[in-house]
């Protein structure tokens, strides 16, 4: 019709290619009446490009590790639904673990590297966080609240990162198990003003990570970094590398610490352009991390 715009073929009355035409990948006649030809469509299917990744080395070690998860044996991973470390068969497992699909929850995680510290046999569940999806109706009827971490001992149902770690601290405490809680005294003492200090930085990053910019007369940021400090000091007043000095290894307090720090530490970098790791202010923390890392 008058005044409509139309390709320079339809206008000249020659034949143009049809939008058929051009994903069928047929031959058809161009503007200039030449014949195209267009190419096959030659994308591997995926069931060949995952025959061709498991071929190559890094597959081949993929593989294996996840044949050993399928037995409940092998190295940690976020995908592993069952660890059987010393037990016989998964008849032994007393706990189910219901985390995160996404296996970014923080909270899931402290459980999660408690049982994995202690290595206690768990059964692991995946549920998606309400950000993700809906939660399927029979972890609902478990769980009414919908609440994760959640977990299974012995039949008893949990919710709550902090009382569950402590659950699973005193129900497998047999000997040769690292003890999570220091017994009642000092040590205790310590543990609850440092947790109390945990709560505090997470407060301090909020504020900052969560409003705009980095505070009035940056504000969130000082009282971010003075908290931090105040962290990297309390490190600085065990033998180290943990928090506590009754323990050769990671106790509860730690772990409280790691899921979140892990997450400052991206988290101020990206939004805010403040470098924690690296910047020579927190010895003791660059002393801490990779510790934990090397679990």
């Amino acid at each position: 019709p008058p005044g409509v715009l139309r390709p320079p073929a339809l206008r000249s009355g020659r034949t143009a290619m049809g939008l058929f035409d051009l994903f069928g990948g047929k031959a058809a006649s161009g503007a200039s009446g030449a014949a195209v030809t267009l190419p096959a469509d030659s994308a591997p299917s995926w069931a060949d490009l995952k025959a061709a990744v498991a071929a190559t080395p890094a597959g081949e070690m993929l593989g294996e590790e996840r044949a050993l998860q399928a037995k409940g044996l092998g190295p940690p991973h976020t995908d592993a639904r069952l660890r059987l470390f010393g037990a016989k068969s998964e008849s032994e497992v007393r706990v189910t673990l219901f985390r995160d699909t996404a296996a970014w929850c923080p909270y899931c995680q402290k459980v999660w590297l408690l049982l994995e510290e202690k290595r206690i046999p768990y059964r692991l569940d995946k549920i998606n966080m309400r950000s993700y999806g809906d939660k399927p109706r029979w972890f609902l009827d478990k769980v009414p609240n919908g609440l994760l971490p959640a977990i299974e001992i012995d039949g008893n149902f949990m919710t709550d990162s902090l009382p569950i770690m402590q659950a699973l601290d005193q129900t497998f405490s047999g000997e040769g198990t690292p003890r999570m809680v220091p017994p009642p005294g000092p040590e205790r003492d310590r543990a609850s003003k440092l947790l109390g200090l945990e709560r505090e930085l997470f407060g301090a990053w909020c504020s900052l990570t969560f409003q705009p910019g980095k505070g009035l007369m940056d504000r969130n940021e000082r009282a971010f970094m003075a908290t931090l400090r105040r962290v990297d000091e309390a490190l600085g007043e065990s033998t180290g590398p943990w928090f506590l000095d009754s323990a050769d290894h990671p106790t509860l307090v730690d772990l409280q610490y790691v899921s979140h720090v892990e997450r400052m530490l991206a988290s101020a970098l990206y939004w805010k352009g403040i470098q924690i790791r690296g910047s020579g202010r927190f010895s003791n923390l660059e002393a801490w991390l990779p510790a934990l890392e090397e679990r």
